[in-house]
């Protein structure tokens, strides 16, 4: 579970906060119907938001979660995405989102995931084990704080990002592969949340044309997975139409996407802390735009640049295999056999990237703000540490080696701190 999760608290007409439990329509006794219709589902607040911890504080009597009213847009810390889908009833039903191991491949797995040879036989066992099991050495095969959201049965699990000040963000997806938020978010809404889509006419076309003969495998394998689920010319359940416009050409109401964007686009960070010392600060900043803006933006309230970093200034130790070829302007599907620190970082490039509107293979600038309390950084969440702090230290420290993921270091050691000083004091305006 989340370390902060949304808790519904009621209130009455005055403001008033109730006793949980008081909305007269409770009933104790009450179970789960779906015979009659009941459901769970989920929203954008599971993963991009937080409570403000006025009920119950994160960290209270040393339990996970907490209780409060909803704060939108932060990325819920610790938030376990992989034991909450295998505690369902049918795990399986996400299949495209899983590393998966292929026929079409020798029975490969189209990814660099160490310990893991993918789900082959597709059983709520196998999908189990691969949300909530980890390799030797003990890293998680679905980590927490990370979310999987490409139908390419590569492992993807990222970085769940931010959701506020979206106006000063762009292009979106860590792999920069839409420039319109709009469709981003159709995207995320049709197939994110329900991928069953996939398993219709033109889901098949989606999957072939991204990923040739293994799309066609994910294809079949899904449709077997859902009909022996039940759930025959059930799907999909997420309603849209046929448009023939953006990544899909298929779209939920105009009208809602609008209004998401709006919302979104006028939600601030969380503010910083008031206990960041000054002058570290003051010093940070300095080093800061003497060393990083050649990428990053020097304001937090400033749009970020719209460029795609190339992956190979990234990560100097990739080393590409080809898979598969495609048609340009898409990118060769391919792996990296490298033996530097994180040969799965290039796994979210694999088959959707920015070459699908034509542009650099690589990573989008991320908004620096709002940083405290993260504890992981890069898109494949391998920089970590107990703290924001140290993490940060970490992530710029020059002992990672000039191969590392992410090769951009200050020196000097008392720099280094007063950079990661300021970058936790960065908030949006």
């Amino acid at each position: 579970m989340p370390l902060t999760s949304i808790g519904v608290v009621p209130f009455a007409a005055d403001g008033e906060r109730k006793p949980l439990g008081s909305d007269p329509n409770y009933n104790p006794k009450d179970t789960l119907d779906p015979s009659r219709g009941d459901s769970v589902g989920v929203s954008c607040a599971l993963c991009h938001a937080r409570t403000d911890n006025s009920v119950v504080p994160a960290g209270f009597a040393k339990m996970p979660g907490s209780v409060g009213l909803e704060v939108d847009g932060p990325a819920a810390n610790g938030l376990d995405f992989g034991n909450i889908v295998a505690a369902s009833g049918n795990p399986r039903a996400y299949l495209p989102m899983y590393q998966l191991a292929f026929a079409a491949l020798g029975g490969a797995s189209a990814a660099n995931q160490a310990g893991y040879a993918g789900i082959k036989d597709d059983t709520n066992a196998e999908v189990r084990t691969y949300l909530t099991g980890s390799n030797a050495q003990g890293k998680r095969y679905y980590p927490v704080d990370g979310f999987d959201a490409f139908p390419d049965g590569v492992n993807n699990v990222a970085e769940i990002p931010p959701f506020y000040r979206t106006d000063l963000t762009a292009p979106w997806g860590h792999s920069g592969f839409d420039t319109d938020l709009n469709d981003f978010n159709n995207i995320v809404y049709v197939l994110g949340l329900d991928p069953t889509i996939l398993a219709t006419a033109p889901g098949k076309q989606i999957l072939e044309g991204l990923a040739g003969g293994v799309g066609d495998e994910i294809y079949n394998r899904y449709v077997a997975v859902l009909d022996d689920s039940g759930l025959k010319g059930k799907y999909p359940y997420v309603k849209s139409t046929a448009t023939g416009k953006g990544f899909l050409g298929y779209q939920v109401d105009q009208s809602k996407l609008d209004a998401l964007t709006a919302y979104t686009d006028q939600l601030q960070s969380p503010r910083a802390p008031t206990n960041l010392d000054a002058a570290m600060v003051s010093r940070g900043q300095q080093v800061f735009d003497q060393n990083c803006t050649t990428c990053h933006t020097a304001s937090a309230s400033a749009p970020v640049s719209s460029d795609i970093v190339p992956f190979a200034q990234l990560y100097p130790s990739f080393s590409p295999t080809v898979l598969a070829t495609r048609q340009a302007p898409l990118s060769d599907v391919i792996i990296s056999t490298d033996n530097g620190p994180d040969p799965s970082y290039y796994n979210e490039l694999t088959v959707f990237n920015a070459s699908v509107r034509a542009d650099t293979v690589g990573f989008a600038v991320p908004l620096l703000a709002g940083l405290d309390g993260q504890t992981k950084f890069l898109h494949d969440l391998s920089i970590s540490g107990a703290t924001t702090t140290d993490a940060l230290n970490l992530l710029l420290d020059p002992t990672r080696g000039s191969g590392a993921q992410h090769p951009f270091y200050i020196t000097d050691a008392g720099d280094r701190a007063a950079v990661a000083e300021y970058l936790r004091s960065r908030e949006t305006k």
